[in-house]
Parts: C-alpha cells; sequence; structure tokens
C-alpha cells in the first residue's frame, strides 16, 4: 500500500480475514518510499503478498527498487502467491508503465486512453502531455506488460505502445471486473465480469508491429505460449 493507503489497511484486513486468512499486515512506506528494515522483515516472512491499487509510478518506486523486488521474486519463486489489483497487477509483470497521455512521431500523434484517463493523468502531472513511461516491473510474468480499466478507459492504444518499447511478446487487457488467474507461469484462468485480451505481439514482413488478439470471458482457460 502507499504511505496515504493507511485508512483503508483496516478495510483490506478484515477482507483478507473473512476469505479465511490469519495474520494481515499492511505495509505502508513511509513518505520517502522507501520501506524500512521492519517492513523488509514482514515482507520477508510473508506467506503471501497482495498489492493495492492507485499511481502505479509510487508503487513503482517503493517496490520496484532491486532490494524490494529480488525479495518479491525470491518468495514468489518458493510459492509464496502473489495478487494485485490495477497497480498491483500492472507490477507483477517486466515492466509496467506508469504515465503518458499522448505519443508522437515524425509523422503521426495519437492518444493513449481516453480523456477519462486523460484527464486523471494531468490531474497527477498538470500540464503535462508525455508519451509513455515505462518502468521496471517485479519481473513475477515475463515477457508481458498487463493493462488494468482496458475497455472502460480505452487503453487499447497504450497496451500495444507499452509492448512495442518493452518488446514484449505477450499483453493483456483486463477489463475493471476481471480477475486472471496464473499458476505455474503459463496456465490462466479468467474469472469476475467482463472481458480479457490476449495480445501476442508479431512482425509483417516489412519489420513492423503486427498483433494478434484472442478475447476470453469469465470461465476461460489458456496457456501462455512456450518461447
Amino acid at each position: 500500500m502507499l504511505p496515504r493507503s493507511q485508512r483503508y489497511a483496516a478495510t483490506y484486513r478484515d477482507a483478507w480475514r473473512k476469505a479465511g486468512a490469519g495474520e494481515v499486515t499492511a505495509i505502508c512506506p513511509p513518505r520517502s518510499m522507501v520501506l524500512t528494515t521492519e517492513q523488509l522483515r514482514t515482507l520477508r516472512e510473508s506467506t503471501g503478498i497482495f498489492m493495492a491499487g492507485g499511481p502505479t509510478s509510487l508503487y513503482q518506486r517503493a517496490y520496484g527498487t532491486k532490494i524490494v523486488s529480488r525479495v518479491i521474486r525470491k518468495l514468489y519463486d518458493s510459492g509464496v502467491p502473489y495478487g494485485g489489483v490495477s497497480a498491483g497487477a500492472k507490477m507483477a509483470c517486466d515492466y509496467c508503465s506508469v504515465g503518458g497521455s499522448l505519443v508522437r512521431t515524425r509523422t503521426n500523434e495519437f492518444q493513449l486512453g481516453s480523456n477519462e484517463y486523460v484527464e486523471s493523468y494531468r490531474k497527477q502531472r498538470p500540464g503535462e502531455r508525455a508519451g509513455l513511461v515505462i518502468r521496471r516491473g517485479l519481473g513475477l510474468v515475463e515477457d508481458c506488460v498487463l493493462q488494468p480499466h482496458f475497455a472502460e478507459w480505452g487503453l487499447f492504444p497504450g497496451l500495444m505502445e507499452a509492448m512495442n518499447l518493452t518488446g514484449s511478446r505477450f499483453g493483456v487487457g483486463l477489463d475493471s471486473s476481471i480477475c486472471l488467474e496464473i499458476r505455474d507461469g503459463r496456465r490462466a484462468i479468467v474469472h469476475g465480469r467482463g472481458r480479457l485480451y490476449f495480445f501476442r505481439s508479431e512482425t509483417d514482413g516489412r519489420g513492423g508491429p503486427r498483433f494478434q488478439v484472442q478475447l476470453y470471458e469469465p470461465g476461460a482457460r489458456f496457456e501462455f505460449p512456450s518461447a
């Protein structure tokens, strides 16, 4: 969670306890966004990790550092489950987009999301209309970028640009009420309401970007293709 999210900690704690979890501890970094020694110890002793939503850039500052991300990856590799919503879901991948509303090239210009998304971004950075900003994620889901609120915020162009910039083979667009469960890094199950959009990048005969897309509805199962 984030520093100002402390007031939501009880809500998350109660929900997880009702779901059967034992001890639930909220890690809210200080305003410096650097986890304390005590918070790192708590993280290392975790038997499950859930990352909430909010500004992805702040989550990336706090949890995308080498020290913290290494701890989370080690736990995940040992079998500790990881879950995230919105920004927390984006952080699971090798890379995540942390902002940007407009892309300009020599011959073209296009907006990366709906007006709602763009206005939300401008409130965070008044007067700025920057190209997509990409930062390192946790690397739990490899060769993939993920975009929540996909249909609602019109984020098709943003996901395509993120795949281009990172060279990722796969992209996942999630409607706001869709949950994606991934087992063993490959086997995927779709839950919730709405749709999931699974993209696979290719190249056309001239070396330009090209994508295949598959739509999945709740209850569907699929696998991330192997290399």
